[in-house]
């Protein structure tokens, strides 16, 4: 803070006093002139305190809109997803649905000239027959399809056969285990120990 210094002091005022009663029109002014310069030094205090306000003002609006800032690019971010349309890369629609998706309505393999399946010479696999199947069950006709006999006592001839594989359900073990208890000869009773066993979930 700068203030204004005086070109003549008090001494120099009492100086002039004493020698001449006429040197009160002298140092008249000069009194005036002190007390403009007081004045001008507390408007130059106040101006200072008026500056330091306004720094802190100025930069408690830069954080402010440093702030905004990050908040405008974040909404921005967001508005985006909005404005661009969707599809099944940023949302929920299936890829079926896909405003510019190529519709594939037939297969872009290439024809090969040859028929579909086996070729001639492949070596094929399948689930094999086993030798010893767990039930064997015969099945023999019982009637003529062509006339309608009965063909109960009629011998029957082996024409092929056919394994199917059925897996078993499954069915829950339940194992109840009962906890008995002993009384020694000293009248102590000892209980099994529970905790050895697995408990039921």
């Amino acid at each position: 803070m700068t203030h204004i210094q005086s070109p003549v002091n008090n001494t120099m005022g009492k100086e002039l006093k004493g020698r001449n009663p006429e040197a009160r029109l002298i140092t008249h002014p000069f009194s005036v002139l002190l007390m403009e310069i007081d004045r001008l030094n507390r408007c130059l205090m106040s101006k200072d305190a008026e500056i330091m306000e306004l720094k802190g003002q100025l930069h408690t609006l830069g954080e402010e809109n440093t702030g905004l800032k990050a908040k405008n690019a974040s909404l921005e971010e967001e508005l985006s997803r909005y404005r661009t349309k969707k599809n099944s890369s940023n949302s929920s629609i299936p890829p079926s649905q896909d405003p510019h998706r190529i519709k594939r309505t037939e297969s872009l393999r290439q024809r090969s000239g040859l028929k579909p399946g086996g070729q001639p010479g492949h070596e094929g696999s399948c689930l094999e027959m086993v030798t010893e199947p767990t039930e064997t069950i015969l099945h023999q006709p019982g009637y003529c399809k062509c006339c309608g006999c009965d063909l109960t006592g009629v011998p029957a001839e082996f024409a092929g056969k056919r394994q199917v594989i059925d897996i078993p359900p499954v069915t829950p073990v339940v194992i109840e285990h009962q906890i008995y208890r002993k009384r020694c000869r000293c009248g102590h009773v000892t209980w099994f120990d529970i905790s050895t066993l697995r408990q039921a979930q």
